[in-house]
C-alpha cells in the first residue's frame, strides 16, 4: 500500500460554500440574513476550513425553480467546478422549499456533483454518498417538510388577505 495515498480523497483543508437566503424584504429588514451569517461563522469556528464563497440572496422565494433562482444557478456553477467539499447552510428550508420533488432533488444532485456534503449550523452532516442511503433520505424528508411549511405559510397568507378584503379593509395594511 502506498503510504502517500489515503483512503479518503478529501483535501486536508475543507473548502466550503455558505448559503444564505431570505424570502422577503421583511425578513431582510429583521436581520435574518445576519442571524444566518453569525450562525455560519460559529460553525466555521467549530469545523474550520476555507471559505470559497458565500452565496447570499435576499427577497427570493425558496419555492421558485432553479431557473428563477440566481443563488441556485451560482451553486450549480461551483458544483460543476467541484469547487467545494461542504455546503454550509442555516437549515434546509433556506436552501429549498420547492413543491417539486425533482427541483428539491436537483439541489442535492448539485452537491453530489461537487462530491460534497451538506452541513447545517448545528454541525449535522447530510451525505448522499453515505452507503446507508440515510443522507439522501434525510435530505428528501427535510426538504419535503420545508415545502409543506411553505404551502402552509402561503395558505395562511392568502386566507388572511381574503378575510381582510371581506371586511373591506386594505390588504396592504395601509
Amino acid at each position: 500500500m502506498n503510504p502517500s495515498k489515503s483512503k479518503s480523497s478529501k483535501p486536508a483543508t475543507v473548502r466550503y460554500v455558505e448559503f444564505v437566503r431570505v424570502s422577503t424584504k421583511g425578513q431582510a429588514d429583521k436581520d435574518t440574513p445576519e442571524m444566518q451569517i453569525q450562525a455560519l461563522e460559529r460553525l466555521q469556528q467549530q469545523r474550520g476550513g476555507t471559505l470559497v464563497e458565500r452565496i447570499q440572496e435576499g427577497h427570493i422565494s425558496g419555492t421558485l425553480p432553479q431557473s428563477q433562482r440566481p443563488d441556485l444557478q451560482r451553486l450549480a456553477v461551483l458544483a460543476g467546478a467541484r469547487a467545494f467539499d461542504e455546503l454550509r447552510i442555516y437549515a434546509i428550508d433556506r436552501l429549498t422549499r420547492s413543491p417539486s420533488p425533482e427541483e428539491r432533488m436537483a439541489v442535492l444532485s448539485m452537491v453530489s456533483t461537487a462530491g460534497a456534503v451538506i452541513v447545517d449550523v448545528n454541525g449535522h452532516v447530510m451525505d448522499r454518498q453515505d452507503d446507508s442511503g440515510f443522507g439522501e433520505l434525510e435530505y428528501f424528508f427535510q426538504s419535503w417538510m420545508a415545502s409543506r411549511e411553505a404551502k402552509r405559510i402561503k395558505d395562511r397568507t392568502q386566507g388572511g388577505m381574503k378575510r381582510v378584503a371581506h371586511l373591506g379593509q386594505p390588504i396592504n395594511g395601509g
